[in-house]
């Protein structure tokens, strides 16, 4: 297993949003968000599955850049070649 975070931005909420690359020997590669609690830095157990998300990019892209807008929706910005 390997992770990476590649961006992490605060929501107007104060919500921790975390964007990177994880990597097991069952699923592979995926790019994935965290959301913590701004208060105590815990998954936040409403977002996703547990507190997380993966996305299949592809094996040479991946999410570079997380943003969030002031509604909270997060904005995911990214490579895929």
């Amino acid at each position: 297993f390997s992770d990476d975070v590649r961006d992490v931005t605060v929501d107007a909420a104060g919500q921790i949003i975390l964007a990177g690359r994880t990597i097991s020997a069952i699923r592979g590669d995926m790019d994935g968000v965290a959301r913590l609690n701004g208060t105590d830095g815990s998954l936040d157990s409403s977002f996703g599955s547990g507190g997380t998300t993966t996305i299949a990019v592809g094996a040479y892209g991946g999410i570079t850049n997380v943003a969030a807008d002031p509604a909270g929706r997060i904005v995911l910005a990214g490579i895929n070649f």
